[in-house]
């Protein structure tokens, strides 16, 4: 009896001890990648919140997504993607803030600043306000870099100007939007507060199904794009939304 007892008595504590050990392992994280992806994220949501001016701007804007760190080639930033409650004409913007000792250095009065800035250089260009009424989920994005335009310096300086600067573009980019059509195409626009025109450097590819001759770009400029490629190619827009193509290859005459 003693033995059986015993015998019993064994077995129990190794089913304790079992189902202790499973009990530990399922209280552990199954993927710590993914656990340490959403602490980053409630970081950077948090930051985003506690920004000066969050009162004012929840009234017109809402937090979709934030990261701290670097994303696209731009600097250290707190990075938040954020859409308008009122939809149009600007309805969404990728903000980044940088960042000054570990510490975004801008507040959200500094974001709708630009913000406002931005629709009134929208609000010459009744072209844009007409996509809006084009089928594919339209879309306007606005892209800020602290208060400026929306692109790393490097980026601008090697890949825009030159040929801003050859289509006759007055002042340098300080706008940068994208407009977007569902998940499968996009253009991307610079303004001027010296210029009337839109300058565009790269789209996407063509759209199946285009409503406008915005759909139907295709091009990319880059510095050593050949003559006859859509790498040499740029293109301007018109206050009443003409567009027109240019070819630029640097170093021809």
């Amino acid at each position: 009896m003693n033995r059986v007892n015993s015998s019993f008595f064994s077995l129990a504590l190794l089913l304790a001890a079992s189902l202790a050990f499973s009990g530990c392992e399922s209280a552990r994280p199954r993927n710590p990648e993914a656990a340490e992806r959403a602490a980053e994220s409630r970081k950077a949501f948090a930051a985003a919140r506690d920004l000066a001016g969050y009162d004012a701007f929840k009234r017109s804007f809402r937090l979709e997504d934030a990261h701290l760190g670097y994303v696209n080639s731009m600097p250290e930033s707190l990075f938040i993607q954020i859409r308008s409650i009122k939809r149009w004409p600007i309805d969404a913007a990728w903000w980044w803030n940088p960042l000054s000792n570990g510490t975004p250095s801008l507040s959200w009065h500094d974001f709708l600043a630009s913000y406002g800035a931005a629709e009134r250089i929208v609000a010459k260009h009744p072209w844009l306000s007409k996509l809006n009424h084009l089928g594919g989920k339209r879309s306007l994005e606005l892209h800020l870099l602290g208060r400026g335009v929306g692109t790393d310096v490097n980026d601008l300086t090697t890949f825009t100007l030159p040929a801003w600067q050859h289509a006759g573009m007055g002042g340098r980019p300080t706008y940068c939007f994208l407009a977007r059509r569902g998940n499968h195409s996009w253009v991307e626009f610079f303004f001027s507060d010296e210029d009337d025109r839109a300058f565009v450097r790269s789209s996407s590819l063509n759209d199946p199904d285009p409503q406008s001759p915005l759909d139907s770009l295709e091009l990319s400029w880059h510095p050593r794009g050949k003559r006859g490629e859509h790498y040499s190619q740029y293109a301007t827009i018109a206050p009443d939304g003409g567009v027109t193509l240019h070819t630029y290859v640097m170093g021809e005459r």
